[in-house]
């Protein structure tokens, strides 16, 4: 499989939310680049977020979090992980 990312990814394995649709889902973020992030859903889902999809990426849990939500849209996806592409307004 060929890398597409052009940014160095850092590993992580920090706790995250993934929020969609109104809804939260508990990740552990698995790496991170200043263009997107990896995240591993922390129980089984039934269905997948569709690619394209608008969300936003909370780092940490209720008690620890980096202040504001890092914004985009969903290029990878499968019942386990979610691949995050960053977008950043001007």
């Amino acid at each position: 499989m060929t890398d597409k990312r052009k940014s160095e990814r850092v590993d992580c394995f920090n706790n995250c939310h993934l929020v969609y649709n109104g809804k939260k889902y508990m990740g552990i973020l698995e790496n991170i680049s200043n263009t997107g992030a990896l995240i591993k859903y922390a129980r089984k889902h039934r269905s997948v977020i569709p690619d394209g999809t608008r969300c936003s990426l909370v780092i940490g849990n209720d008690s620890l979090l980096i202040p504001g939500e890092f914004t985009g849209k969903v290029i990878y996806n499968t019942l386990q992980k979610i691949g995050l592409q960053f977008q950043f307004s001007e």
